[in-house]
């Protein structure tokens, strides 16, 4: 590494400056969240500064997993760029919470540098059992557990409800109704089945689709997530 001369000071490297979202932010269901920036050079030529790409991804901290969410040239000074999280023909990001970091490759050099900007809190379900690929069988008047992974940050209404599969115009089976805590983390609960809604009813026997519907009245916000099928046998 080539040293600053006696008296000079150091380069300016460029650096990244993030224009949204501003520190902590959430993502639910049905929004997007925007991711904007723009690159300061610093003491770099700009006629002969030989940027490559740069990327914008989320670094999972708590649950979720790493994604990319864009990739391209990078703007140089104040003409920021923006993409938003999830993108076109992106997938939602499993539920967590991500560092929203900037790597940004400097010369054409594979040494990268890389800068934490925010942290993004994605709010969601995720069904561990039954996953939403798979198949449980449930017999009356057993008692089994429903699974899942909830990730809130607020205080949340939350229902599970069971979604005829063989009829299109059947209404949702209300099995469960309450309420979930705000948490920073994401947190696994099991909800007692025992082939009875909420009203104590028998589930008449047949093939449905597991859902959580979250709803929060204070904010307008509500979301629907499908898990894995449930056949229930006399």
């Amino acid at each position: 590494m080539a040293l600053a001369a006696c008296g000079e000071s150091a380069a300016e490297p460029p650096r990244i400056h993030l224009v949204d979202p501003p520190g902590f932010t959430q993502l639910v269901p049905t929004k997007t969240v925007d991711v904007a920036w723009w690159v300061d050079l610093g003491d770099t030529d700009v006629e002969t500064a030989s940027l490559g790409s740069i990327r914008i991804a989320l670094a999972a901290e708590f649950g979720g997993v790493d994604q990319t969410i864009c990739t391209g040239p990078p703007p140089l000074e104040t003409d920021a760029i923006t993409c938003t999280v999830p993108g076109p023909q992106q997938p939602f990001p499993v539920p967590g919470v991500y560092r929203v970091t900037a790597t940004l490759d400097v010369d054409g050099a594979h040494d990268e540098t890389e800068w934490f900007i925010a942290r993004l809190g994605v709010q969601g379900v995720v069904f561990t059992r039954p996953a939403p690929a798979a198949r449980l069988e449930v017999t009356a008047g057993t008692s089994t557990a429903l699974e899942l992974d909830t990730s809130t940050f607020a205080p949340f209404a939350l229902s599970l409800v069971l979604r005829p599969e063989n009829d299109a115009a059947g209404a949702d089976v209300v099995i469960h109704d309450g309420s979930v805590p705000g948490e920073i983390l994401p947190v696994h609960r099991a909800y007692p089945f025992d082939g009875r809604d909420t009203t104590g009813a028998p589930v008449p026997a047949g093939d449905y689709r597991l859902a959580a519907i979250v709803t929060d009245e204070r904010t307008g916000i509500r979301y629907r997530t499908e898990g894995g099928a449930v056949r229930i046998s006399p």
